[in-house]
């Protein structure tokens, strides 16, 4: 799950080829990675991400569920730049203020700065949300 809440004009996006995996097993807001091409997982933790997947998957989680034109395609759609959202696709219990890294199952953790690539930090330690008709507990973030 993936809730921008900053003006979607101020966001980049643009759709990549999917890896077979991660269309196999992602989700909408799995971080990921671009290699000539095509988006994949980070393949260690604190490796550099492009973005989000803003993609629509099913709204019930299932992993690898994707919105129909993905069957045809095998393109996700990818959004970065600054940006502030909410997301159910983190690990751990990242605290305000912390340093957010991609871990490589495409979560959002506590990273460490000089040595990790940091994306993000938290701004909202998490809490639950009802986005289309579900519950999710989330973080709130904003991207560097």
């Amino acid at each position: 799950m993936l809730r921008v809440l900053t003006n979607l004009n101020l966001l980049n996006r643009q759709d990549f080829t999917g890896s077979t995996s991660l269309i196999a097993s992602g989700v909408t807001g799995t971080w990921v990675k671009q290699e000539t091409g095509t988006v994949d997982y980070v393949t260690t933790s604190g490796e550099y991400a492009v973005g989000p997947v803003w993609t629509e998957s099913y709204r019930d989680g299932t992993v690898g569920s994707w919105s129909p034109d993905v069957g045809i395609t095998g393109n996700l759609t990818i959004i970065w730049g600054s940006f502030r959202a909410l997301t159910d696709q983190f690990t751990g219990a990242p605290a305000v203020g912390n340093a957010l890294a991609v871990l490589d199952d495409g979560t959002l953790g506590v990273g460490t700065a000089n040595s990790d690539y940091i994306v993000a930090y938290c701004t909202k330690a998490s809490h639950s949300i009802t986005h289309l008709g579900s519950t999710h507990t989330v973080i709130e973030f904003t991207t560097v």
